[in-house]
Parts: C-alpha cells; sequence; structure tokens
C-alpha cells in the first residue's frame, strides 16, 4: 500500500515538472516571436550609414583645408619673391677691377718651378764641395758633432749627436762622467751643495746653492740662526720691536721701531700716552743725579699702582694719601706684586683751574717740578735710599711711588693722612737735600 502510494507520488511530480518545462519554452518562444528584429536589424543599418556619411563629411572637410593652407602659403611665397625682385641690390663702394686670373696662376706655377730648379742646381754645386776630412755637404761628420757646410765642418749637437762615451751639455759634447749618486758631471746634485766633479762630488754652494734653513758662505753652506718665531740671527721679528739675537727674542727699539700707537722708550716700546711719563721719571733720575743720588729703576708693579691710585682718586674725587675705606698704597701694594719687605712712598698732585674745575690733563714734567717745590715731596724724589720707582698719571692727578727695602725708612708706617704741619716746623731730616 506504501509502495504504491510512493509511485503514484513521484510520478505526479514529474508530471506537473514536465508541464511546466513545457510552459516555460512556450512562453520563451512567443516572447522571441514578439521582438521586431527586422525593424532593430533596419535601425542599426540607418545608424552604420549615417556614420559612414559623417566621417566622409570630415574627410572632405579636412582635404579642403589643407588645399586652403596650400593655396595660402603659394600665394606668400610668390608675394615675397616680387617683393624681393624689387629690391636692388646696393652697388658696391668700390670697384674691383677684374684680374686675369688664369695669367697670374701661370706666373706663380712658373715661378716656383723655377726655385725647385735652382734648388736643385745648388744642391748639385754644392755635393762637389767635400769637407777637408771627405764628408758631403749637409752630412754630419764621423768626428762628432761637426756637420759639413760651405765646405767647413761646423759644429752641430743637435743634428750629429755626440760620440760614443760622451753627451751633449749646453750646446757641446763632454765626457759622460756620472759620480756614486747618478749624478753627472758637471751638474749638481739633489743634495745641495754638492756638485759632481771628475767623479766626485765637492762641494759648491755658489753653483748649486743651499738648503732650506742654509745660507751660502763663499763655497760651503752654513746654517741660518733663528729665534722661536722664524726671525733670521740678527734681523728684526714682526713682532715689534723685537731683534732676534743669539737665538733670542729681545725688544730693541731703537733699531727694530715700535707697533703702531706706541713710541720707543730706550730699548722697549710703550703706548704714546705713557711716553711723557717716562720722560718725566727719566728727569727724575736727572734730579738725583744733580744732587748726588743713585739712580732708581723703573718698576712696572710701581706705575701700575700709581695709575690706579691716580684714576681712583679723579672718579670718586677725593685727593688723600687715604682711600676712603682706610686703605693706602701701603696695604694695596701686595695686590700689585710687590713683598712686604718692599716699602712705598707715595707723592700726589691735583691739578685746578683758577675757577675751581678741574684740569683735563697733567703734564707728568709738570708734575715732577711742583714737587721739587715742596720740602716733603722733594724728599720722597730724592730719598737717597730709593732702589726703584714708579710714576702714573690719570686726568688731572698724577701719583709718583718710590720703592726701598730700609725698615723703618721712608714711608715705612701706618696708612696717614697728609700732615703739611708736620712739614713746615719738622728739622732738617738726614740726607735731605
Amino acid at each position: 500500500m506504501v509502495r504504491k502510494s510512493v509511485k503514484k507520488s513521484v510520478g505526479s511530480y514529474v508530471k506537473r515538472s514536465v508541464r511546466k518545462v513545457g510552459e516555460e519554452r512556450e512562453e520563451k518562444k512567443d516572447l522571441l516571436e514578439s521582438i521586431p528584429v527586422d525593424k532593430i536589424k533596419n535601425e542599426w543599418e540607418r545608424q552604420k550609414r549615417e556614420r559612414a556619411a559623417a566621417a566622409k563629411k570630415q574627410r572632405e572637410a579636412r582635404a579642403a583645408a589643407a588645399r586652403k593652407m596650400k593655396r595660402r602659403r603659394e600665394e606668400a611665397a610668390k608675394k615675397a619673391r616680387a617683393m624681393a625682385a624689387k629690391i636692388k641690390k646696393p652697388k658696391p663702394l668700390v670697384e674691383l677691377p677684374k684680374l686675369p686670373w688664369v695669367a697670374i696662376a701661370r706666373v706663380v706655377i712658373g715661378l716656383f718651378v723655377v726655385a725647385i730648379v735652382a734648388s736643385m742646381i745648388v744642391s748639385l754645386v754644392f755635393a762637389v764641395h767635400l769637407c777637408e776630412d771627405g764628408t758631403p755637404y749637409g752630412q754630419c761628420s764621423d768626428t762628432h758633432p761637426y756637420v759639413c757646410t760651405d765646405g767647413r765642418l761646423v759644429l752641430a749637437v743637435s743634428k750629429c749627436g755626440c760620440g760614443e762615451g760622451e753627451r751633449e751639455y749646453k750646446g757641446s759634447c763632454i765626457l759622460s762622467v756620472q759620480c756614486f749618486d747618478g749624478t753627472l758631471e758637471p751638474e749638481c746634485s739633489l743634495t745641495k751643495p754638492l756638485q759632481c766633479v771628475g767623479g766626485e762630488l765637492v762641494e759648491n754652494a755658489g753653483m748649486c746653492g743651499c738648503p732650506s734653513d742654509y745660507e751660502v758662505v763663499g763655497d760651503f753652506c752654513e746654517k741660518i740662526e733663528k729665534c722661536v718665531d722664524g726671525t733670521r740671527e740678527g734681523f728684526c721679528s714682526k713682532t715689534k720691536p723685537y731683534l732676534c739675537s743669539g737665538g733670542e727674542l729681545s725688544p730693541k727699539a731703537s733699531v727694530c721701531g715700535c707697533p703702531l700707537g706706541e713710541i720707543g722708550y730706550g730699548d722697549l716700546c710703550v703706548p704714546q700716552s705713557e711716553a711723557s711719563v717716562r720722560e718725566a721719571f727719566d728727569h727724575i733720575n736727572s734730579l738725583r743725579a744733580e744732587y748726588g743720588r743713585n739712580e732708581i729703576l723703573w718698576d712696572s708693579r710701581a706705575s701700575d699702582l700709581a695709575l690706579d691710585r691716580s684714576r681712583d682718586m679723579f672718579v670718586r674725587g677725593y685727593t688723600d694719601h687715604v682711600t676712603p675705606e682706610g686703605e693706602c698704597a701701603k696695604t694695596m701694594k701686595s695686590d700689585y706684586g710687590l713683598s712686604s719687605k718692599e716699602i712705598v712712598a707715595e707723592n700726589i698732585l691735583r691739578i685746578w683751574y683758577a675757577s675751581g674745575l678741574p684740569a683735563p690733563t697733567l703734564d707728568p714734567m709738570f708734575a715732577v717740578d711742583e714737587w721739587m717745590t715742596s720740602r716733603a715731596h722733594r724728599y720722597n724724589l730724592l730719598y737717597e735710599f730709593h732702589e726703584r720707582g714708579g710714576l702714573g698719571c690719570y686726568k688731572n692727578y698724577c701719583v709718583f711711588l718710590g720703592v726701598h727695602t730700609k725698615k723703618g725708612g721712608f714711608g715705612d708706617g701706618p696708612c696717614s693722612a697728609w700732615n703739611e704741619t708736620y712739614w713746615e716746623t719738622a728739622p732738617p731730616l738726614p740726607g735731605e737735600a
């Protein structure tokens, strides 16, 4: 019963499927029959013809444009030729005569032939003239380096060369001699000042020169002595005022001069502003000599201290041996390199105009002369135990510092202000001028 029902169901399904496929085929057939194939084909043919007509029209238009452009170019070229034909060529400023070039060429060729023939004749004539050793004209002799010319032998090294064992040297032939280092006689060796002579190397500085850092002295070379900066012995250095002497650079302003802005003071160079101070210091020594005192030496430490003391008093507006802070040259000297055993004695001078305004500049020479008119200041300038000294001026202030080592001597006391009354009443001091 079950098999029968299944078989019936499968059969009905198959029938339905076959009927459905048949219906779909009928529908597709009806659809294809309904499409207007002829109409579509006719439309496609029409569009094809239109495209072909448009392309033909475009080609014809291009050809017409090309023909038109060609005609324009031909017309422009024709006009240009016509205009060129109308332009007249300028006549030359000078009419050159027409030359008979053929005749001229014939003359030139004739002269050339005559010259060749003449040269051959001359060669034949001189060929019969032999030199004394039998050498034909124009040939090199077996006896080098001579050539036969006009019946005589003439030196011609460059043409004929030299004989065996000889070489050319300055237009002549010499024996080829070589020294052990390969130098040929009589040339100079690479090792100056040696020259190859007779197969041996000998010194000849006059001809062969000397190595660097050496100079020619006769036939020999002597080493040039130089200082550390390369300055030759006895010459001035580029760094003025130094002179190279004994292998060392020493100041020699009197010989080598001074740099710009400085002037000579003995063998030293000092700023132009310092020159007047040095002259005044020399004046102090001349005054000491007049009074039988020893010469004192310039001490740069004391002069620096004196200059700073002058500048400090000008800037801060006071005139005293003691600063507003209670210091004096004695307490300040160590800052300038002066030892505790070196005693400094100070002179001060300030110049004012009568109106009360400070003088712009104080002449150091004037300051020394002014100190000589004051008993205390003169005593310091001429103090017999001074060994060194320094002088410094700034604007309208000048300071002198004498330096000695006598314990308890002049200046060896505490910092104190100036006491004019003491010097007015004090008895003559030992050694006072």
